[in-house]
C-alpha cells in the first residue's frame, strides 16, 4: 500500500498495484482502495498526485470504487479523467434466521467444496458466461481481457480453497466463492455465476 499525502495532515489517497490484474491484462494497473478529503477542491490535487504515482509505476489502468452518495467525489473523478464502468450495489438481510430459504432453493442444487478436477468446468463457465462486471462493461478495455481476467480469478480462488462448484444431477452447472469472518457473522461474497444455460439457478445459487 501506498499513502499519498500532499500534506502533513488532510486530505489522502491509498493506493496499491494489482498484479493479479495485470497478469491477466498484460500491462501494470493499480486501485485507489481509499479517499478521504475535507473539501471537494481537494480532490483534484489529490487525483493529481495519483496519476504522478501510476505513471512512475508504469500503471495503465488506475480502478477506484467511490459512494453513490458522495456527489462532490463523483464530480471530480469525471472532471479528472475517470469514467463509471460498473454501478455496484451492497445488500444486507436482517433476520436472516427467521427467512424460509427452502422456499427458493432447489434442493436438488448442492454446492460441494471445488476440486482441482473442476478446474477446467470453471474455468469454462467463467470465460463463457460472465456478460456483466467492471471489466467486461469497460468500453476502453480490448475485448477478451476480462475473459482471461475471470478464468485467472476463478482458478486462484479455487487454489486457495474458497471456491465451491454448484451440482445439479452430477453435473457443474455454476460455482460460489466466499470468505467468512473469524466469527462466522459475516461473509465476503467474492464471486457467484452459472452457466449460460442454467441462468435460470442464479438466484437460488445466490440464495
Amino acid at each position: 500500500m501506498t499513502v499519498i499525502q500532499p500534506f502533513a495532515e488532510g486530505p489522502q489517497a491509498v493506493l496499491r498495484l494489482t498484479p493479479w490484474d495485470s497478469k491477466s491484462f498484460g500491462f501494470a494497473t493499480s486501485e485507489i482502495t481509499s479517499i478521504s478529503y475535507r473539501q471537494a477542491s481537494e480532490i483534484a490535487l489529490l487525483l493529481g498526485e495519483v496519476d504522478r504515482w501510476n505513471m512512475a509505476n508504469g500503471v495503465a489502468q488506475c480502478v477506484t470504487r467511490i459512494k453513490v452518495t458522495d456527489d462532490a467525489m463523483k464530480a471530480a473523478i469525471q472532471e479528472c479523467g475517470f469514467y463509471f464502468a460498473e454501478t455496484s450495489f451492497r445488500l444486507s438481510k436482517l433476520n436472516l434466521a427467521r427467512c424460509d430459504l427452502n422456499s427458493i432453493t432447489i434442493k436438488r442444487l448442492c454446492l460441494r467444496p471445488a476440486e482441482s478436477g473442476d478446474r477446467t468446468a470453471v474455468q469454462s463457465i467463467a470465460a463463457t458466461d460472465f456478460r456483466f462486471g467492471r471489466f467486461q462493461e469497460d468500453p476502453y478495455l480490448e475485448k477478451g481481457l476480462a475473459k482471461v481476467r475471470h478464468v485467472n480469478w476463478v482458478g486462484d480462488l479455487l487454489d486457495q480453497g474458497l471456491l465451491y462448484v454448484a451440482v445439479l444431477k452430477d453435473q457443474i452447472v455454476g460455482f460460489h466463492a466466499e470468505r467468512l469472518s473469524g466469527n462466522g457473522k459475516e461473509a465476503d461474497l467474492i464471486l457467484t455465476g452459472t452457466a449460460g444455460r442454467y441462468s435460470m439457478l442464479s438466484l437460488p445459487l445466490w440464495v
